[in-house]
């Protein structure tokens, strides 16, 4: 079931996201995509409500995301962030041995996984822009250390837009009245489709090798502050921060 005005919603939601990508000011990107993600968060809740109400047996499903490289990695624990704040799971799927691509297993309500997909692509975007200008690096041998810096510099944008994103999603779920229960629900289904496909799963974590770059990236990652105040098989690794 969809709520009537879903067209409408992702309509806006990709015009604010496409104006917030296209705008030198950080402050109206802030301001853009923290209503974006505040609209998709209500929508997320109001759809599984009115689920709920109608009776109907909603099931989690999944599907592949491909995650390219360069920063793969960092970019994948971008992805699980977003995942997360709308109730999906992602697992990363062990890397092709020419590295060119990740692929993550994204599991959850249609719904949410479309939301998760909009709002990934977008802060994606905008934290490969930033990547690209931190400056050429060296260690004190000569030794490049630019792409540590790039790779450290998403983690840090990661960090700082996880928090961000846990404070929309609170928000938003304590304007619904009931709306608790009925996401518990939602995302215990999710855990249980996760674990029935990978029963063996192991956590990961990724770490940030280069202090500049992450600091810059979780810097940058605050500006895009989005709350609105001004092989398949068992093998797989479940992504955390």
């Amino acid at each position: 079931m969809t709520t009537p005005n879903k067209d409408d919603m992702l309509n806006k939601v990709r015009a604010l996201l496409a104006k917030a990508e296209g705008t030198d000011s950080d402050h109206e990107a802030e301001a853009l995509t923290a209503k974006a993600a505040e609209l998709m968060a209500k929508y997320g809740i109001d759809e599984a409500m009115a689920t709920q109400r109608a009776g109907h047996r909603a099931k989690p499903g999944s599907k592949i995301v491909l995650v390219d490289a360069p920063y793969a990695v960092p970019k994948a624990s971008l992805l699980n962030i977003v995942a997360k704040a709308f109730r999906c799971r992602a697992v990363q799927l062990p890397s092709r041995a020419d590295k060119t691509q990740l692929k993550v297993h994204l599991f959850g309500f249609e719904s949410d996984m479309g939301l998760v997909e909009i709002l990934f692509t977008s802060l994606l975007l905008q934290a490969s822009h930033g990547a690209v200008r931190v400056e050429k690096q060296t260690d004190y041998y000569g030794r490049s250390r630019t792409r540590s810096a790039r790779s450290s510099y998403i983690m840090g944008f990661a960090a700082a837009v996880q928090g961000r994103l846990a404070t929309v999603k609170a928000e938003a779920e304590a304007s619904v009245p009931g709306a608790e229960l009925v996401l518990v629900g939602r995302d215990v289904a999710v855990q249980d489709e996760m674990r029935r496909e990978y029963p063996r799963l192991r956590s990961v974590s990724v770490s940030a090798s280069n202090a500049s770059g992450y600091g810059r990236g979780h810097a940058d990652g605050m500006r895009a502050n989005l709350h609105n105040r001004s092989g398949v098989g068992s093998g797989g690794r479940a992504l955390s921060r």
